[in-house]
């Protein structure tokens, strides 16, 4: 009952099996890294960006809303209940703006080309594409009060 190599457990074949096995895990941590998406510190500024801007869309300007209209391309016209005010939203890269006081104010910066609007009765979607391609979108339910 004894074995044909009797010399036992060479050094040779330990390191052989240590870079086996470095290899294999080397491999499974590529494919993990590969497979898996850890957000950058950047996605997650422009997720909270986005979040911020999203918020103060919904409490500041689609509050009270009589209308909204879509007349050109990346332009939204809301107009406010009191007194008829119009309230002027506008995508243009690579910012998303509002108006204020006779002017712009930017909400939200770094927006690659193709942002759009879609609206429909009481209802908008805002689909922003950032530079680093990360696609944010956020549906806003707006009631029309009646004058």
């Amino acid at each position: 009952m004894y074995l044909q190599n009797e010399s036992g457990y060479t050094l040779i074949e330990s390191l052989l099996h240590c870079i086996v096995f470095i290899v294999a895990a080397f491999g499974i941590s590529i494919l993990l890294l590969i497979v898996s998406h850890v957000p950058t510190p950047e996605d997650v500024y422009e997720e909270t960006e986005f979040e911020v801007v999203s918020f103060d869309l919904n409490r500041l300007l689609l509050k009270d809303v009589s209308r909204i209209e879509q007349k050109v391309s990346h332009k939204l016209f809301v107009y406010k209940h009191k007194d008829d005010e119009k309230f002027e939203i506008l995508l243009k890269e690579p910012y998303l703006y509002r108006s204020k006081a006779g002017g712009f104010e930017p909400l939200i910066m770094n927006i690659k080309a193709g942002s759009s609007w879609h609206v429909a009765d009481e209802f908008i979607k805002l689909q922003l594409v950032s530079e680093n391609n990360n696609i944010m979108e956020r549906a806003f339910y707006v009631p029309t009060v009646q004058k």
